[in-house]
């Protein structure tokens, strides 16, 4: 569940797109959440299911298209939907692996995902094309590395994950 997951690490301070949930039962009054979601955060949005992985089902909506349109085309699939601001910068995720290499918590190098130059963001599309190119570890900082290591260790432990996980990020101007 995005929503709870996205509200459970932002009352633990890490930071993260802003984002508004939307149901399909706020059709009636769309057009002012609508207003809402621009008035705070725009103008290009990524709409997502609550209740999904890999990129599935993930609509980017660029400057001009029009949020409310997508929203409602959206929700004739999908019962809730998690509308973001969409952030430009460096796709990395990074993994964690419990009880290796003598850690408790291991933390493998954060990898840059660089997707195909003809798609906005890594689609469910080319996730598994060989079309993007994964690079480990990726091309960052020393303290964007640390961050994001960081960052994984926190959401693995605030979530009460075991054994593995992998979180995604998007690195923006450090």
């Amino acid at each position: 569940n995005k929503h709870l997951t996205k509200d459970t690490l932002f009352r633990h301070g890490l930071t993260m797109a802003k984002h508004q949930l939307v149901n399909r039962e706020d059709l009636d009054s769309l057009s002012d959440i609508v207003k809402a979601i621009t008035a705070t955060f725009g103008p290009e949005y990524i709409i997502k299911p609550v209740a999904s992985g890999s990129s599935v089902g993930i609509t980017l909506v660029k400057e001009g298209q029009s949020l409310e349109a997508k929203l409602r085309e959206n929700l004739q699939m999908q019962e809730r939907l998690l509308v973001e601001e969409y952030i430009r910068g460096k796709e990395a995720t990074c993994a964690i692996l419990e009880n290796f290499r003598d850690q408790n918590i291991y933390v493998f190098p954060a990898v840059e995902i660089i997707p195909p130059i003809n798609v906005d963001f890594f689609t469910a599309e080319v996730k598994y094309t060989g079309e993007t190119k994964e690079i480990c570890p990726g091309n960052f900082s020393y303290q964007e590395r640390a961050r994001l290591a960081e960052a994984a260790a926190l959401v693995h432990g605030i979530l009460g994950l075991s054994q593995y996980s992998r979180s995604d990020f998007i690195v923006k101007d450090g």
